[in-house]
């Protein structure tokens, strides 16, 4: 499990992102909407929680 977050830097505060999980050869990504995507790859999964820019 990866829970990941953006830092905190002078112009905006800490991000929560959400969490990976691998479950089963599948990445679940979940973020605080619910759960965003169940993808084959680790990286398909994190472009789910990248926030806009």
């Amino acid at each position: 499990m990866f829970v990941l977050e953006l830092r905190r830097t002078r112009r905006r505060p800490a991000e929560e992102l959400g969490l990976l999980l691998r479950d089963r050869g599948r990445w679940i990504a979940i973020g605080p909407e619910g759960v965003l995507a169940s993808a084959e790859s680790f990286d398909e999964a994190l472009a789910t929680l990248q926030p806009p820019c």
